[in-house]
C-alpha cells in the first residue's frame, strides 16, 4: 500500500484522450524497446515519441518499426524494407548519418508528423506517426537520409540485441 496525500481538489481530473489532431508537431523519441508478439515469432523496435511543440506539449504517440524479419514468415520484406526506411529518416531527421544502438535516436528534437488511423474490430481510431523531418525545416527527413545514411542490413535479434541492453 502507498501513502498518498492526494487532495484531488488541487489537481484537475486528467481525461483528456482525444486524438492529436493531424499535422506536425515538435518532438523527442523518449523511449525505445524491443518488443515481441505472443502468437508469433514477430519483433519490433516500438518508439515512444513526446510532442513537446506548444500545442500538444505531454500528449504521447508510438511508432513501430518491423526491422527483422522473422522465421515464421509472418514480416515480409517489404514492411522490413519500409522499416529501414523510416528509421533512415529518423536518422536524417536527427540529423546522424546513421545507428548503431537505437538508444542514439533518444531526446534529439525532431518534427514528427501525427495522422490518425481508423479503429478496427471495436476499437476506437488512433493516432499513428506519418512522417518525420529537420525541426522548423520544411524537408522531408528521408531525402536527407537517403544522401547521409548507408545501406544497412537487418539482422534478425538473436537473443538480447546489445542495444537492447540499456
Amino acid at each position: 500500500m502507498a501513502l498518498l496525500n492526494h487532495n484531488a481538489a488541487e489537481h484537475p481530473a486528467q481525461n483528456d484522450f482525444d486524438l492529436i489532431p493531424n499535422g506536425w508537431y515538435q518532438a523527442v523519441i523518449e523511449q525505445d524497446e524491443v518488443k515481441e508478439s505472443k502468437s508469433t515469432a514477430t519483433s519490433w523496435l516500438e518508439l515512444k515519441i513526446q510532442i513537446t511543440g506548444p500545442t500538444q506539449a505531454g500528449r504521447y504517440v508510438w511508432d513501430r518499426l518491423f526491422l527483422w524479419p522473422d522465421p515464421a514468415g509472418n514480416n515480409p520484406r517489404k514492411t522490413e524494407s519500409i522499416a529501414q526506411g523510416t528509421l533512415s529518416s529518423i536518422c536524417g531527421a536527427i540529423g546522424i548519418g546513421g545507428v548503431t544502438d537505437s538508444s542514439e535516436l533518444l531526446n534529439r528534437p525532431l518534427m514528427v508528423k501525427v495522422g490518425f488511423e481508423a479503429g478496427t474490430g471495436g476499437y476506437d481510431d488512433k493516432n499513428i506517426v506519418k512522417g518525420y523531418k529537420f525541426l522548423d525545416s520544411g524537408i522531408p527527413a528521408g531525402a536527407v537520409a537517403a544522401q547521409q545514411v548507408p545501406a544497412q542490413q537487418s539482422a534478425a535479434p538473436t537473443g538480447q540485441p546489445g542495444w537492447a541492453n540499456k
